[in-house]
């Protein structure tokens, strides 16, 4: 059993926000000595975090596009299954799709 002070607990609880949004275990080990270096490196650490929330952002965007995408399928499959064959959600005009799926259809279709 291992006794971690407060300090120790926000230190890993900010190693494991860290790691979640895909940074670098080289980049937390130097944010974490610039930390160690204290108020010299300020600016450095901020810019890290700048850079990594930009990361997370541009992470969250794709993460949404594959949703849409993925809520289009199942409206595909759910239309093909109810009508028999996945022939009549493939052959639907714009018009004919949920104005919500349109443009994830035209994303799809042209790569």
């Amino acid at each position: 059993m291992r006794m971690f002070r407060d300090e120790d607990y926000e230190w890993l609880k900010t190693i494991e926000c860290m790691k979640k949004t895909g940074m670098p275990i080289k980049d937390i080990r130097e944010y974490i000595m610039m930390a160690m270096r204290g108020d010299e490196t300020l600016e450095q650490r901020l810019d890290m975090i700048k850079k990594q929330q930009e990361s997370v952002a541009q992470q969250i965007k794709e993460l949404k596009e594959m949703s849409d995408a993925l809520d289009f399928k199942c409206w595909y499959y759910e239309t093909a299954i109810q009508a028999g064959t996945a022939a009549v959600p493939r052959d639907m005009t714009d018009e004919e799709i949920p104005p919500r799926f349109v443009e994830v259809h035209k994303k799809l279709k042209n790569g």
